[in-house]
């Protein structure tokens, strides 16, 4: 039976071989197909035969794509970008780059508001404003009126915007302030346009400074401007009712943005001061605006106003509060070496009650490092304030003096006097060792023999 099937399986496999030859001798004597009839035509005409192998034609509609020309926008953009890059290299000779600026604008006069909202297009504006006389500044600013607001409001024209305010000059400033000035709180609650109301207000003079404060204080206070009514401490002389929608207006409007943007912006800062200096205390609109100055209160020392708005905060806040605020200043020791960030400090060492707490927070990790304060003349403050509190050695009266307006302040309870003994006790035998330990470099500096002078007479004090 097997050798049986073995003799069937070679038959069948000798029955396939022979189709298999058949096949293929029919496909040797078939005729040639149009195509390559088509080759041996082109060959006789001297043509290279077409590619055979993988390479796939391309469909009608991507060959028309890549065919298709480029449109005179696109032409014009793409000679603008490479004018761009030319103008821009620090290598380029003077005489090239005032050539090709003049192409430039040769190309986008009247086309300023057509490109301006381009990534790259608005890139090369800004060169040509920031590299120009300012005559370019003040014809871009009359070509491109009463767009300035929509384009601070958009991702890449607000640069062009700023570029402008920081290059116009005193005639062009005004017109720009004059259209910015009319939607100046909605520009300020977009995080895009914040950044351009904070270069305009920078470059403000004082009386253009005071008139975006008013944008501010609302419709109830233009009403009263007849009446000699210029800022918020004149309002005083008003009746209550009248008092009150100034106050209600300015509220909503300085919550609405500092909810928006919390305060980055010395304008917002600045009506936030005038503000509390006037408004009534202990209220519930009052100890909101406290919460925020709390959550920003390491960011307050960017601003000039910022010392006087900490220091507000420190009066009106609880014990608890107090020690949220020191865990916040311990993580940012740079505080101690700047010009607003040192009068913080020492508005936390005149009111905070827990000397303890706050020796162990803020004080005994800066004190650690007394050499670098001493090489700092705001370092020094602190330091000086930690050993002879509130003297007019080392502090201006004046700053004396509003120190002492925060004594009735609901959350310091403890006498003046004996929070500034503890101070001391903290301060005096650290700071000692430190000096003693490189005594010689601390004589030889003339800066510092004040400070020594009254860092002996305290260790003195406390012998006897």
């Amino acid at each position: 039976m097997q050798k049986s099937k073995k003799l069937l399986q070679k038959e069948e496999a000798a029955v396939i071989e022979e189709k298999e030859e058949c096949e293929m001798d029919d496909q040797e004597n078939e005729p040639e197909d149009e195509d390559s009839e088509d080759e041996e035509e082109n060959n006789a005409e001297g043509e290279p035969p077409a590619k055979k192998g993988k390479t796939a034609k391309k469909s009608p509609e991507k060959s028309e794509k890549e065919e298709k020309p480029l449109s005179e926008n696109d032409l014009l953009k793409k000679k603008i970008l490479k004018l761009g890059e030319i103008i821009r290299r620090t290598k380029c000779p003077k005489f090239t780059q005032i050539e090709k600026l003049e192409e430039l604008k040769a190309i986008l006069k009247g086309n300023y508001a057509k490109y301006v909202y381009n990534h790259a297009v608005s890139r090369v504006i800004e060169w040509m404003i920031k590299l120009a006389a300012e005559d370019l500044t003040t014809a871009i600013t009359q070509e491109l009126k009463g767009t300035l607001k929509n384009m601070a409001r958009q991702k890449y024209s607000k640069h062009v915007v700023v570029c402008l305010i920081t290059k116009a000059d005193k005639q062009t400033f005004e017109a720009i302030l004059k259209e910015l000035s009319e939607d100046i709180i909605k520009l300020m609650l977009l995080g895009t346009s914040n950044s351009v109301v904070t270069e305009l207000y920078k470059k403000a003079s004082k009386e253009q400074k005071q008139s975006l404060k008013h944008s501010f204080y609302g419709k109830s206070f233009k009403t009263f401007r007849s009446k000699n009514i210029l800022n918020l401490k004149d309002v005083g002389t008003l009746s209550q009712t009248e008092k009150d929608s100034i106050f209600n207006e300015i509220h909503d409007n300085l919550s609405k943005v500092i909810e928006k943007s919390t305060m980055k912006s010395e304008l917002i800062v600045e009506i936030l001061r005038e503000y509390l200096e006037v408004m009534e205390v202990g209220n519930a609109k009052h100890a909101a605006l406290v919460t925020v100055l709390q959550s920003n209160f390491v960011e307050l020392e960017q601003y000039k106003e910022g010392a006087w708005l900490a220091t507000h905060c420190l009066w009106h806040s609880s014990a608890k509060e107090r020690k949220q605020i020191m865990k916040l200043v311990k993580a940012k020791p740079s505080l101690a070496t700047s010009a607003v960030g040192y009068a913080i400090l020492v508005a936390m060492m005149d009111c905070i009650d827990d000397t303890t707490l706050l020796n162990k927070i803020v004080l005994q990790p800066l004190l650690e490092d007394c050499e670098t304060l001493c090489g700092n003349m705001y370092g020094m403050k602190v330091l000086s304030f930690a050993i002879k509190p509130r003297s007019t050695l080392f502090l201006h009266p004046e700053q004396i003096k509003f120190l002492q307006e925060g004594e009735s302040n609901p959350h310091s309870k403890k006498d003046p006097a004996l929070r500034q003994k503890e101070i001391k006790g903290f301060a005096v035998p650290l700071v000692a060792s430190k000096i003693l330990d490189n005594f010689s470099a601390w004589i030889q500096n003339a800066h510092r023999f004040l400070f020594i002078k009254a860092l002996v007479d305290e260790t003195d004090c406390r012998e006897s």
